[in-house]
């Protein structure tokens, strides 16, 4: 009887300390919350009101809220009256962004975060606010690159693979206007084809769609990581119609690989890829030539507007993000076989990829 009270006593004793046992995630969010930052970008400036010079009274002058030049002469802010508020001080683009290489002072964020790109500025967990440079940016991919000068950054570590659907992740960012550093937790749901309703997302990109909440604005841009503290995508938008809240979910861009992008940011500050200089218009799986660049590869291999596209380098693809995927990835130079069909007689025409650097759009009529 002695022995059962005092086994009960120990486990009576034991419980409290067992239910006190930190969630292994929270060393995985200590650490990673120094790597963190707050994005700050200056507004665009406000330009000037236009101004018109006024005959009048130096009294009625005053009254319209003028500038006496004496003679007769009033300048005035030709605007709408009451003109509109100035912006605040402190408006602008924000977001979060995190440190990859701390060697480098490499911060990676989501594109639109950037904004106008003016006067950078990044604050760290420990408060530090710094200046920043914007070392390159890349709309395909959804990707920008900021570059700041500082010591003992910590830097997240990047993903080796793919997001599988299912495994846990972790939302890691800045809310604001808090000035404070949440987590949130959620299970990475799948992927989304950047088509049809999703296609204003990264083109490049592989994006996924994570099942938790965002709290509120300003993690944009926060990394999202796995069990093992690797970073396995970038938050960049929110899923839903309603917004923050109750069937929302949060869309990151996928970053296992993302390290070609970010080496051609740092180095040179944009992403050259192969493009063949066509826009497409792919509809129930049947795609077509839209519209073909001048002097592009496109353009000289003869392919023309309306011609069905069946293989290319004989595979089939049935969407223009495929196609223009399968392009991108292909070295710029090599030549990439095209089998279409015009007017019902099928033909191969064979064309060698341009960089994207070389390549402007037509212009419109």
């Amino acid at each position: 009887m002695m022995r059962a009270a005092l086994l009960l006593a120990l486990a009576l004793t034991a419980a409290p300390l067992a239910a006190q046992t930190p969630d292994p995630r929270s060393a995985i969010i200590s650490r990673a919350q120094a790597a963190v930052v707050e994005i700050r970008i200056a507004p665009a400036p406000r330009p000037a009101p236009p101004k018109r010079i006024l005959r009048l009274t130096e009294g009625d002058c005053a009254d319209n809220g003028g500038i006496w030049l004496g003679d007769r002469r009033c300048e005035v802010v030709d605007a709408p009256f009451p003109l509109p508020p100035a912006p605040r001080a402190d408006a602008g683009q924000m977001g979060s962004g995190f440190v990859v290489d701390a060697a480098r002072g490499l911060i990676l964020t989501a594109d639109h975060i950037i904004g106008t790109g003016r006067e950078p500025k990044v604050k760290f967990a420990d408060g530090r606010l710094l200046p920043a440079t914007l070392a390159g940016r890349d709309e395909a991919t959804g990707l920008a690159l900021l570059r700041v000068e500082a010591q003992g950054l910590a830097a997240l570590p990047l993903a080796t693979r793919a997001p599988v659907a299912g495994e846990a992740s972790m939302l890691i960012g800045r809310l604001l206007p808090l000035d404070t550093t949440i987590a949130t937790s959620g299970m990475i749901g799948g992927r989304i084809p950047a088509e049809g309703d999703a296609g204003n997302l990264a083109w490049l990109s592989d994006n996924w769609m994570i099942d938790n909440l965002l709290p509120g604005g300003g993690v944009g841009g926060g990394p999202v990581l796995n069990a093992g503290g690797e970073v396995l995508g970038v938050a960049t938008a929110i899923w839903g119609r309603d917004g923050y809240g109750q069937g929302s979910a949060t869309i990151m861009i996928a970053l296992d690989t993302a390290r070609p992008v970010i080496e051609a940011l740092a180095s040179k500050g944009t992403v050259e890829r192969s493009q063949i200089g066509t826009s497409l218009d792919c509809v129930n799986e049947a795609c077509r030539v839209g519209v073909i660049f001048p002097g592009s590869p496109a353009a000289a291999s003869g392919l023309q507007v309306g011609d069905a596209i069946r293989a290319i380098d004989g595979r089939p693809f049935t969407t223009v993000n495929a196609i223009t995927r399968y392009i991108a990835a292909r070295p710029i130079g090599s030549t990439v076989g095209m089998d279409i069909e015009r007017g019902g007689v099928a033909q191969r025409l064979n064309m060698i990829t341009a960089s994207t650097r070389d390549l402007a759009a037509p212009a419109e009529e």
